[in-house]
């Protein structure tokens, strides 16, 4: 298949797996949630009131998210979970880095082999390193390595993510305004890429000029630069993949207030009406409202796939 082909298909796997997951989490709310939760929800899709939408949405979404992930957040069962959205996220940018930079893996491997044959070849003179004979040990060597960075840059950051966001769902709960609402979403944001950053100070004092690595993984990974080696561009995985939470914050606010807007414009009669019932399924309306938006985000993403 050409490499365009594999980065559509990459592209277009990322897609289905971020709406099957939106659905998830939607409807294992719906399969969870308590009738009295159920009935929260739906009234709060149904109240128009601005001030209501304010105060209501945090407040279901806080019961949410505590179904999936447990009452208690700081236990093994809720760390368990989250390591295992970490893994999806992390998956999922990799499809979709690897659909918008062309040769993205190919390229990481080429650096490492690049690395190891000079540092063979001035650990040992007079030693042809050669890519065919380091192939098999650079293999292993780049899975134990992405597995260790995995914990270290993608399950810690996230779990600790997911405990500040969970928080932040608390205080989100007492605003007043869409101003206050918009000023914490906001904080939540910093304070994931604060909290990521923490983590990878570690990993940067293990390297003889820590700033310099810093400013290559800063262009390389989190604004894809193209004069960079590839082999930074790979920390765009764990950085972005570290928002789950904080996505799913927003696409749940997102969900919820296209719900309403339905409902205010009349949109959900016919079949439209069995499938967005916010009466009975609060939580199963708001899922297929994640899997428009989220079909959409991936649409307006198209034309970087394009013109790459």
């Amino acid at each position: 298949m050409p490499q365009d082909g594999f980065s559509f298909l990459a592209y277009a796997v990322a897609w289905a797996t971020v709406t099957t997951g939106a659905w998830y989490l939607f409807e294992r709310a719906e399969k969870t949630a308590s009738n009295e939760g159920k009935a929260i929800a739906s009234r709060w899709l149904k109240n128009l009131a601005p001030e209501s939408a304010v105060q209501s949405w945090p407040a279901t979404f806080a019961s949410t998210f505590d179904r999936i992930f447990g009452d208690r957040h700081v236990s093994w069962k809720c760390f368990r979970r989250s390591c295992m959205a970490s893994t999806v996220a992390a998956f999922i940018m990799a499809l979709v880095i690897n659909a918008v930079n062309r040769n993205f893996v190919k390229d990481i491997v080429k650096d490492i082999l690049d690395e190891m044959s000079k540092s063979l070849l001035r650990a040992v003179p007079g030693v042809e390193a050669s890519i065919s004979w380091n192939l098999g040990f650079v293999g292993l060597f780049v899975i134990i390595a992405f597995l260790l960075l995995s914990v270290i840059l993608n399950w810690l950051p996230d779990y600790l993510s997911l405990l500040e966001s969970r928080y932040v769902i608390t205080w989100m709960s007492n605003a007043d305004s869409f101003v206050k609402l918009a000023v914490l979403l906001l904080v939540d944001l910093v304070a994931t890429a604060v909290i990521w950053s923490v983590c990878l100070v570690p990993l940067l004092l293990v390297f003889d000029s820590p700033l310099s690595v810093l400013h290559d993984v800063l262009r390389g990974g989190v604004f894809f630069w193209k004069g960079e080696e590839a082999v930074y561009r790979v920390f765009g995985i764990w950085f972005y993949s570290t928002f789950f939470t904080s996505v799913w914050v927003w696409l749940y606010a997102l969900a919820g207030f296209a719900v309403k807007l339905g409902e205010v414009l009349g949109l959900w009669v016919g079949r439209f009406k069995r499938i967005m019932d916010i009466h009975e399924k609060p939580f199963s309306s708001m899922g297929y409202a994640a899997m428009v938006i989220v079909t959409l985000g991936f649409l307006g993403g198209l034309p970087l796939l394009l013109l790459r």
